[in-house]
């Protein structure tokens, strides 16, 4: 019975350490954010979500966004024309959507290494709904 708690025990610590890292806090505090995009995999009609972020710890009442966390440009845009939010999904996980009702981008990121990184999917809603995939990193960055 003591070695099998010791097998346990050494197989828990080995568990705990890992080649990547994720941020402190796991789920990303609001605050905000700068999205690097990698080249897109193919054309799309979606608009380029904004650079520069900023998630609110604010629930959506409007349409699409209703009762999911906001997300806004951190730069005000005239042409940001999205409904935008975002969602956790388990401990480390993130999905953040901007979309027109037909058309959008949504980035599926994780933790790993003190930033977000996954990647984004442009879409549609005519099938097939994805047209195009890019690399996707999004990092904490001061709020001015």
């Amino acid at each position: 019975m003591k070695r099998i708690a010791s097998a346990v025990t050494a197989i828990v610590m080995l568990c705990e350490c890992s080649a990547t890292t994720r941020p402190s806090t796991a789920l990303p505090p609001p605050g905000c954010y700068a999205l690097t995009l990698g080249a897109w995999s193919a054309a799309h009609e979606a608009d380029e979500p904004p650079a520069t972020l900023r998630l609110l710890d604010s629930t959506g009442t409007d349409l699409l966004e209703r009762g999911k966390q906001l997300v806004r440009p951190l730069e005000p845009d005239s042409t940001f024309r999205y409904w935008a939010w975002w969602e956790p999904h388990g401990a480390d996980s993130l999905e953040v959507v901007f979309t027109t009702g037909y058309v959008g981008v949504q980035l599926r990121l994780a933790a790993r290494d003190a930033a977000w990184r996954g990647h984004a999917e442009a879409f549609t809603d005519v099938v097939p709904t994805l047209q195009a995939t890019a690399q996707a990193t999004l990092t904490d960055i001061a709020c001015p």
